[in-house]
């Protein structure tokens, strides 16, 4: 019976160390906070290759991510009817990810 138990809590502390590992997310692999563009820059940055001014949208959404080893920006733009979606690498601000469609699609 005692053996039982200690295997029960062997599992929970491994359970409760990994679930505190996913919690942490972003967090345990990200560059200092001095290293990246930040998210006003990142929205800049997707409003130009749009062509568009942060006047002219209806809506406009960063966060940051991580995502295939490197943390970027990903966010979404709504103009008029289309819809934009976007990546842009945290560090370098090079867009990595962009799509374009329909808001109806």
């Amino acid at each position: 019976m005692r053996k039982m138990n200690k295997k029960k809590m062997a599992l929970t502390a491994s359970a409760l160390a990994l679930g505190a590992l996913l919690f942490a997310g972003g967090s345990v692999f990200a560059a200092p906070s001095g290293n990246y563009i930040g998210s006003e820059k990142a929205q800049q940055i997707a409003l130009e290759n749009a062509g568009l001014s942060a006047d002219s949208v209806t809506f406009i959404r960063t966060h940051l991510d991580y995502d295939d080893g490197r943390l970027e920006y990903e966010g979404k733009i709504i103009y008029n009817s289309m819809e934009y979606e976007f990546s842009i690498d945290a560090n370098t601000g090079n867009v990595t990810g962009w799509d374009v469609e329909s808001i109806y699609d």
